[in-house]
């Protein structure tokens, strides 16, 4: 459990994009900090819970050796983002 706007990404959903040349759409909850905080599994309230639907990202230019680059990439526009909209954890962060 963290702060961190977003966990570290594992490769196996990167390595299938990569494999399959199928592009990454990215998805956030903008609202789920607010929504349930790690704070406690009894800390979930009712509320507004915004959906954004990022760009496809692309995977033609890279190779299956790219999956860490591809990786930071898709968390950066993630990230900024988040930032962007207002995503909850900034109230709060601790990075």
């Amino acid at each position: 459990m963290t702060n961190k706007p977003l966990k570290d990404f594992y490769d196996g959903a990167f390595r299938i994009a990569l494999e399959t040349q199928t592009p990454i759409k990215p998805v956030l909850f903008l609202d789920t900090y607010r929504r349930l905080s790690y704070n406690s599994i009894f800390s979930l309230t009712p509320g507004r819970c915004r959906i954004l639907y990022c760009s496809e990202i692309p995977v033609q230019n890279y190779s299956i050796g790219d999956v860490g680059r591809l990786k930071k990439d898709v968390y950066d526009i993630m990230e900024s983002k988040l930032i962007e909209f207002d995503g909850a954890w900034q109230k709060n962060k601790l990075l």
